[in-house]
């Protein structure tokens, strides 16, 4: 099993982590969903491969015009807590990511992709992992697919299905 560099590890489960939480689907009606809102990590529905399953993951998420906050609260396969913080907006420009413990100088970047996806783009000392975020139709489910890349360019993927409550 692929042991993940402990800084990036808390992200995915945000945006992540975060992630992500941006996605907004074309809609006919003036109205967009987006995923503004509380989540869980569906760990069934999810696909983790090689990366170590949390026990619990949970994701709150703010979005404003293109204003994105989110909190997210992990706990890991080896019983550790994570919190993680960001806000910044979806602009493509980095912003820092703030960690509980501190994980050292971590960064993300969001932009909003025509096909209604989410482009997350994760830094840290130990690697970088892309995430492409896309929200149901119905605003109920957020899938992110991630790549991690580590600094030995050791490259792992998995997805992650969240249900809103």
């Amino acid at each position: 099993m692929t042991k993940l560099p402990g800084s990036l590890l808390a992200i995915p489960m945000a945006i992540l982590l975060g992630s992500g939480a941006a996605a907004a689907l074309p809609q006919k009606s003036k109205a967009r969903p987006n995923a503004s809102g509380t989540w869980n990590l569906d760990l069934t529905k999810s696909e983790f491969g090689e990366v170590p399953k949390p026990k619990f993951a949970h994701l709150t998420v703010a979005i404003k015009g293109k204003r994105l906050s989110w909190t997210s609260d992990v706990v890991g396969a080896d019983g550790n807590r994570v919190r993680t913080f960001f806000d910044g907006a979806m602009d493509g420009k980095e912003y820092p990511v703030r960690n509980e413990p501190d994980a050292g100088a971590v960064s993300a970047s969001y932009t909003l992709n025509k096909d209604g996806t989410t482009h997350a783009a994760i830094k840290s000392p130990t690697g970088r992992m892309e995430m492409t975020i896309s929200l149901s139709r119905d605003a109920k489910t957020l899938i992110i697919k991630n790549e991690l890349i580590d600094n030995s360019c050791e490259k792992v993927t998995w997805s992650e299905v969240w249900s809103r409550i």
